[in-house]
C-alpha cells in the first residue's frame, strides 16, 4: 500500500535531470508530504513527439471508486491488467511517481519513513486516466503496489512497485517490457522510524 509520499524540490530536479523530462518549467514543487486527492508531479509520454520523449505534468492522485465513495490510490501489480478499472491504463497509459520517499504505518500507527539505499530518486509505477467530466482539468493516477520485501514487510505487506531510473522510460513506452517489469525486483531501501513502541518485561 501507499497512502502518502514525501517531495521536495531537489529530488523533483534530479528526476528532471536524469530523465531528461520536458515540461517542467510548468511544475511548480514545494516541499511536502502529498496526500490522496492533491496534485503531483508525474512522468508520461510526451503526446507531442510520438511517446519517443518524456514530460513531467500535474496529475491528481486517485481515480473516482465505481461505487462513487472514496478514492482508488492504490492498484495491485499482481492483478492490475485483469481489472476493468485499469485495463486501459496499463495498456496505454503508464506513468510514473517520482518522490523522495514514501511512508507506511505499522499496526501500532507508528510512522516509518522508506527511502532508496543510493538516496537518490524513488521513482514508483502507475497508471493514469484521462479526464473524462466536463471541464475536467487535470489527469488522475493511482500508484501500483506490490507484495513488501524484507525491509517493509515488518511495517505493512504492500509497498509501492519500484522503478530504476534506467526501467522508467521502459515502463513508460515498451509494451513489450511491461510484464516484466510488473515482477521486477524491489530497489533496495532503508527505513527510518520516527517512533518505535518498546514493550518492557516487568
Amino acid at each position: 500500500m501507499c497512502c502518502r509520499f514525501y517531495l521536495d524540490e531537489p529530488t523533483f530536479h534530479s528526476a528532471v535531470n536524469q530523465l531528461h523530462l520536458s515540461g517542467s518549467d510548468l511544475v511548480t514543487v514545494t516541499q511536502r508530504d502529498i496526500y490522496p486527492s492533491e496534485t503531483a508531479p508525474v512522468i508520461i509520454g510526451d503526446p507531442g513527439r510520438g511517446m519517443e520523449d518524456l514530460m513531467i505534468v500535474n496529475q491528481v492522485w486517485g481515480f473516482p471508486s465505481p461505487n462513487e465513495k472514496g478514492l482508488l490510490i492504490n492498484a495491485r501489480s499482481e492483478t492490475v491488467q485483469e481489472k476493468p478499472t485499469f485495463v486501459r491504463g496499463i495498456r496505454q497509459n503508464r506513468c510514473v511517481i517520482p518522490a523522495r520517499c514514501f511512508y507506511e504505518w505499522d499496526p501500532h500507527k507508528n510512522k516509518a519513513s522508506f527511502f532508496p539505499q543510493n538516496n537518490d530518486v524513488i521513482y514508483m509505477a502507475g497508471v493514469f486516466e484521462r479526464p473524462r467530466e466536463l471541464g475536467g482539468s487535470f489527469s488522475r493516477f493511482v500508484i501500483l503496489t506490490r507484495e513488501a520485501d524484507e525491509v517493509v514487510r515488518p511495517v505493512h505487506s504492500r509497498m509501492p512497485l519500484l522503478l530504476t531510473a534506467e526501467q522508467v522510460p521502459d515502463w513508460i513506452r515498451n509494451n513489450d517490457r511491461v510484464e516484466e517489469i510488473l515482477k521486477t525486483v524491489p530497489v533496495p531501501l532503508y527505513c527510518e522510524k520516527e517512533y518505535e513502541q518498546m514493550s518492557l518485561d516487568l
